[in-house]
């Protein structure tokens, strides 16, 4: 069966997070009844990278690319869709993928030394 290095099919991640209003009185909401914001880092995503390919994400800020890093890597899951890397769920068999993949996150002025 043909099978890329790395398949996306339908990928969406929602990131929820709890609010604080300002004060004292919003620290309290937030203690013991946050108001929870969703926000979609990604949107049904689709992607097919084959080996020996050089692919490069670009976008704005804000966009989902460090988010889709993180879940080709097996740091984050997806919330729907499906991950393929090597043949590979990367959140589930992250440990055999970390012997065929390398992720480095970071500022510019870090990049050096980790290379």
């Amino acid at each position: 069966m043909y099978q890329a290095a790395i398949r996306l099919e339908q990928v969406s991640k929602k990131i929820s997070f709890p609010m604080r209003a300002p004060g004292l009185s919003g620290f309290f909401r937030y203690l013991f009844a946050p108001q929870i914001r969703t926000i979609t880092a990604i949107d049904h995503l689709d992607l097919v990278v084959e080996e020996g390919e050089a692919v490069a994400l670009i976008g704005p800020n804000g966009a989902g690319k460090s988010t889709c890093i993180r879940i080709m890597a097996g740091i984050m899951s997806c919330s729907s869709g499906q991950v393929r890397v090597f043949g590979h769920d990367p959140f589930v068999e992250r440990n055999k993928l970390a012997y065929q993949t390398g992720v480095v996150f970071g500022q510019r002025s870090q990049l050096w030394h980790h290379l």
